[in-house]
C-alpha cells in the first residue's frame, strides 16, 4: 500500500483498510445478485363496463385486467368512475394486492349510480403503494358505458 495515499486517506494502518473492505464487501450483493428492487410496473390488457347503458339509479359492474411485468407485493389497485368533467364519482380500493412478474390478475366491483345524471362515464385504474406514496400505474378512459334516463 501506498502510505502516503493510506495517510492522506484517513487510513492510519493497514488493518484499518483491510476492515473498510470487508464491510464493503459484507453491504455488496452475491455474484449475480441484485440488492436493487425494481420500481413495479405495469400496464392495463383490457377492461369493461356492463351493462353498456343503463337507467339512472342501476349499477354498472366494472373490470379492469392488470399485467405486471414485475413481482410486487402489498400493493393498493384502485378501479375509479369519472364522469364528463373528468371527476372521480366513485371508487373501489383492492388492498394488499400481489403480482408475480408477468402475471395477468382482473379486478372487478358493482357502483351504484343512483343520484348521478344522464351522461358518458369512464373507467379509470390505479396501482399505489400499500401507504398511498407511489403512484405505480394510472390509466383512464379504458372503458366507457352511459346513464340514460328512465
Amino acid at each position: 500500500m501506498n502510505v502516503a495515499w493510506g495517510n492522506m486517506m484517513g487510513f492510519r494502518s493497514f488493518g484499518s483498510l483491510v476492515a473498510l473492505g470487508l464491510m464493503l464487501a459484507a453491504a455488496l450483493p452475491a455474484s449475480g445478485q441484485s440488492r436493487h428492487r425494481s420500481t413495479p410496473s405495469f400496464s392495463s390488457i383490457g377492461a369493461s363496463a356492463s351493462p353498456a347503458s343503463l337507467s339512472v339509479g342501476g349499477t354498472e359492474t366494472v373490470s379492469v385486467s392488470l399485467r405486471s411485468t414485475t413481482s410486487a407485493s402489498n400493493l393498493i389497485v384502485q378501479l375509479a368512475i369519472r364522469d364528463a368533467a373528468s371527476t372521480v364519482i366513485a371508487y373501489r380500493n383492492f388492498s394488499g394486492q400481489s403480482f408475480s412478474a408477468g402475471q395477468t390478475r382482473t379486478f372487478s366491483a358493482g357502483f351504484s349510480m343512483v343520484g348521478r345524471g344522464t351522461g358518458t362515464y369512464t373507467v379509470s385504474v390505479g396501482v399505489f403503494s400499500a401507504d398511498w406514496s407511489r403512484n405505480y400505474y394510472w390509466a383512464d378512459r379504458l372503458a366507457t358505458f352511459t346513464i340514460v334516463s328512465t
